[in-house]
């Protein structure tokens, strides 16, 4: 997959960047991209036939059901597209009924035009373009001169020197890949000892290009570098959204810029760059890190408590821990959206186990985080559903819960239980009484229609962790019996 992808482009890039090579290059490139034509051809023709028999099954479906949504996405906004990281936000709501759950497209240049639009990718193509023909004049070095010596030819670049260049790249490019794609390989600690190592990585590179020590060396990392993250971006995550795509693949690219194509003084104020990346470095982990490992540490000790209420240990002393954590949390990253909603969750919690004279102010208060997790994150499909599962729990407010719910599927049309608890509001507005006519008849037939929803969803997800349960099932069932005595089928 991706993976297979990145070390094919690592490895054809060492081929271009090798000295003894430079005569076969315009070959090279030739067969290679006749080799990819024909290869693509391969599969399509393969997929087309039998894709469980061609050995792509489920791996690429899924991956073309992402590519689908993506595509439907920049079709909402053609130039513009929809935002940095919004991929996530949208995709609930436009991916196809048996489709998966995804948080990034599987495809760096689908995800930039999703979230950036014509306009973002054409500008991001032609930077990257840019950046990338500085760093290859850096790596070829007197290769690009019209009669360059024996000497010149050769340059630093040796077979040891080659290896080097590929193992310092690949390196390079893992760590980043590892750091901002497949992170749930990574323990948290992992992860920042990545980050340092990636961000020392590119600062050493671009204050050694600017000396003039072995710019080929480094330029020559540096793009296997960026051709890891490149080719693992084209079928699988990449970095997780636009704007990191952005961000990182421009240093890999700016970092071989900088540097001479041939050995040269070292210019006047060349450190500031590098300088420029210790300072921004060292400004972010004196100014977000702080208040981010704080959060993280009350999250830790709130999850924990909440699991143990679950388990039934000192359940109302847990509960009020947990909240007393979530609260610090909130209180150190104001704007993380999750740790509203998890707050919220342990409040209504709360409300439900408080005495009377107690719950009514419990309850505001876990609507209001609730709201505020709705408000950080308005497409956030799970704060909206957690908002309909506590307001359906009180007579007086089952319109509002009922709209709750409502926003829920909108925004993930293809889960079970969401349309489930929508049409679960409809039929506690009708068990309630009072309602006569066309309103009993409109909440009915809605019901209806949602509950067959349901059923027809969980029958064709391939999610199994979100199909229809047997307690659902038979809830449907008692659902049903409700509507059938308040409004007889035609």
């Amino acid at each position: 997959k991706g993976g297979v992808v990145g070390g094919a482009f690592v490895g054809f890039a060492a081929l271009l960047l090798a000295p003894q090579l430079a005569r076969f290059r315009k070959g090279l490139l030739i067969a290679s991209a006749v080799g990819v034509g024909l290869l693509t051809s391969v599969g399509v023709i393969a997929l087309a036939l039998g894709p469980e028999r061609a050995g792509v099954g489920l791996s690429l479906t899924v991956r073309l059901e992402y590519w689908e949504a993506a595509v439907a996405m920049w079709r909402e906004a053609p130039l513009r597209g929809l935002g940095i990281n919004q991929f996530r936000e949208f995709y609930s709501s436009l991916k196809s009924v048996q489709a998966e759950e995804a948080i990034h497209a599987h495809s760096a240049p689908l995800q930039l035009l999703a979230e950036t639009g014509l306009v973002g990718l054409v500008l991001f193509t032609a930077t990257l373009a840019a950046t990338a023909r500085a760093g290859l004049r850096v790596a070829w070095g007197p290769m690009l001169a019209s009669k360059p010596s024996e000497a010149e030819s050769k340059g630093p670049l040796g077979p040891l020197g080659l290896l080097l260049v590929v193992e310092f790249g690949l390196c390079l490019g893992w760590i980043l890949l590892g750091v901002h794609g497949d992170t749930y390989h990574l323990g948290t600690l992992m992860a920042w000892l990545a980050i340092l190592v990636g961000l020392l990585v590119l600062t050493a590179g671009i204050s050694r290009g600017l000396a003039g020590l072995s710019p080929r060396l480094i330029a020559g990392a540096a793009l296997a570098g960026s051709v890891v993250l490149i080719g693992d971006g084209l079928l699988n995550f990449g970095v997780h959204h636009a704007g990191l795509s952005v961000v990182v693949w421009l240093l890999i690219g700016l970092a071989p810029s900088f540097a001479p194509s041939h050995k040269a003084e070292p210019t006047p104020g060349g450190w500031l760059p590098a300088a420029g990346v210790v300072l921004t470095t060292l400004g972010l982990v004196a100014v977000v890190l702080p208040g981010a490992l704080e959060a993280e540490g009350s999250r830790a000790e709130a999850r924990h408590a909440h699991e143990l209420a679950a388990r039934g240990e000192d359940v109302g002393q847990n509960l009020l821990r947990a909240e007393k954590e979530f609260a610090l949390a909130c209180a150190a990253a104001p704007r993380n959206a999750r740790t509203w909603l998890e707050r919220g969750a342990v409040l209504a919690t709360l409300a439900e186990r408080a005495p009377k004279a107690e719950r009514a102010a419990l309850l505001g208060v876990a609507i209001a985080a609730t709201e505020e997790a709705i408000r950080l994150a308005p497409r956030k499909s799970g704060a909206h559903f957690q908002l309909g599962r506590v307001l359906v729990r009180y007579p007086a407010t089952l319109i509002e819960a009922q709209a709750a719910f409502d926003r829920t599927v909108e925004l993930y049309p293809a889960h079970p239980e969401h349309l489930l608890e929508a049409a679960g509001a409809r039929v506690a507005r009708i068990e309630l009484g009072g309602l006569r006519g066309s309103e009993l008849e409109v909440l009915a037939r809605g019901a209806r229609g949602l509950l067959d929803r349901a059923e027809e969803v969980s029958r064709l997800t391939r999610l199994k962790r979100i199909q229809l349960r047997p307690a659902q099932v038979k809830r449907i069932a008692r659902l049903r019996q409700v509507l059938d005595a308040a409004l007889p089928k035609d």
